[in-house]
């Protein structure tokens, strides 16, 4: 039934079977990493569930984060707590989706609770979540979790030839760069080189800065990267939601569209903040490979080996717990709203010096 989507095979016995006996839990929680078609995953069952061709329908509801802080609104929950108690329109059920579940405050994540304990069985929430051990653990009980795990490199590389007309040689390269994410990877086919990689790579292979101007010169270079993506992401959000008012939206809409871009703007830039620190982490781990001797073949970034070689031989390897503890301290202080300079100048001046 899901043979449409790849990787992931347990998810789909699991999901079949469930379908199959017609016995769908009230609260499912989807977890794991970002790019590997959570979201694709939840709107099929959704689909497949009620019979239906489109996720567009009154029966499917669809969650986001919200606002300049990409947090779910106390507004949008309230909502929620609503509808959850509304018979359907007229499918079989009724399913929210509630994406990047771990963005709730505490006290809207609360407010949930009564819903999971006191569900009525026509109503299906499926929370969606990379990091779900930030949601809270009456929460987490509540819900019957379901695992996803990175593609293999096999599968990647066979459908970034299949449906990105690249050769197997590519294939295999942009596959072992993905870090088991196909969103990854048909991103790196479609826009080539992935521009914020190569800034991070660089910065770390040149070692010690010579100065701490040209630093934060390097710096400057890759916030100025991410603050363009994420005005990128919000202006083409923007046009395709006004595109349903061809004579303006009205204030109220507006306002909610407003909203809603503000969140994911949000979110692209802790998408791409997270990604940073992937990619140092996956700079000091192929360091720690070489240092022990391993299979190049299992580098994260095997095109960068030679400056991985040096940087060994600078003596800037460092333990993986050290480093990290440096992005788990950093990676707190931006998500309690330190600027993005900032928070990178504190990482690489912990890393570097």
């Amino acid at each position: 039934m899901f043979e449409m989507i790849k990787g992931n095979p347990q998810v789909k016995d699991y999901l079949g079977r469930l379908l199959a006996k017609e016995a769908i839990p009230n609260s499912l929680l989807f977890a794991g990493p970002d790019g590997i078609g959570k979201s694709l995953f939840a709107e099929t069952f959704a689909k497949l569930a009620n019979n239906l061709e489109k996720i567009s329908h009154p029966d499917i509801r669809i969650y986001r984060p919200e606002g300049k802080i990409g947090m779910h609104s106390i507004d949008s929950l309230r909502r929620f707590n609503e509808e959850v108690y509304q018979s359907p329109y007229s499918a079989k059920y009724k399913f929210f989706i509630v994406h990047d579940a771990d963005r709730m405050l505490s006290y809207s994540a609360n407010a949930l609770l009564k819903t999971f304990e006191e569900p009525i069985h026509t109503s299906i929430i499926i929370l969606l979540s990379s990091s779900p051990e930030s949601l809270l653990p009456t929460v987490l009980s509540r819900c019957q979790t379901v695992r996803f795990k990175q593609l293999q490199r096999e599968e990647i590389a066979l459908m970034v030839q299949q449906h990105c007309g690249k050769s197997k040689v590519d294939a295999d390269m942009i596959a072992q760069l993905s870090r088991g994410s196909l969103g990854n990877a048909f991103k790196m086919a479609s826009q080539g080189v992935d521009p914020l990689r190569l800034l991070i790579l660089n910065s770390l292979s040149q070692g010690r800065f010579s100065t701490y101007t040209l630093l934060l010169a390097s710096l400057a270079e890759i916030v100025e990267h991410i603050e363009k993506a994420q005005q990128s992401m919000g202006e083409t959000a923007r046009q395709t939601l006004e595109k349903q008012y061809p004579e303006g939206a009205p204030a109220a809409q507006q306002q909610a569209i407003d909203k809603e871009v503000e969140g994911l703007m949000t979110m692209l830039a802790m998408q791409e903040v997270q990604a940073v620190f992937d990619l140092v982490i996956s700079w000091y781990r192929d360091m720690h490979l070489l240092h022990l001797g391993g299979s190049r073949d299992y580098l994260l970034n095997p095109d960068f080996v030679e400056a991985i070689d040096q940087a060994l031989q600078r003596g800037e390897s460092k333990p993986l717990e050290n480093v990290l503890g440096v992005i788990s301290e950093v990676k707190r202080g931006y998500e309690r709203s330190a600027p993005l300079a900032s928070t990178l100048e504190s990482l690489f001046l912990q890393l570097l010096y």
